[in-house]
């Protein structure tokens, strides 16, 4: 285990066992929340706009074509904002994971079925 988690479990074995099991209550409902929004962000940013603009494309591909070129700059900036947006997300929700694996990792470490 890293320096770091090491030196979390030692911080949790000074918390009460109910506390600690509010605590990955908490940190359940977090975790499951922050991966609906996850899953939210890439349907509502990613795969809504693609579907969007493949139908586009499909249906007037000259057009679609004139506008990509006209807007290049624009399309890049966009892109660029949404693949930030869809990358702080997951991030967040990979955090929140770490966090209910660390403290399910103390409730086990003290004998107990997480």
């Amino acid at each position: 285990m890293s320096e770091r988690g090491q030196r979390a479990l030692t911080l949790l074995d000074q918390i009460e066992t109910p506390v600690l099991d509010g605590m990955i209550a908490l940190a359940k409902a977090n975790a499951e929340r922050q991966g609906y929004f996850a899953r939210t962000i890439l349907f509502a940013y990613v795969s809504i706009p693609f579907s969007i603009g493949a139908l586009v494309a499909q249906l007037a591909p000259l057009a679609t074509q004139q506008a990509l070129l006209a807007y290049a700059p624009s399309w890049g900036g966009a892109l660029a904002g949404v693949g930030t947006a869809v990358v702080v997300r997951l991030i967040l929700d990979g955090q929140a994971r770490q966090f209910l694996a660390i403290l399910e990792m103390a409730r086990i470490e003290r004998g107990a079925p997480a």
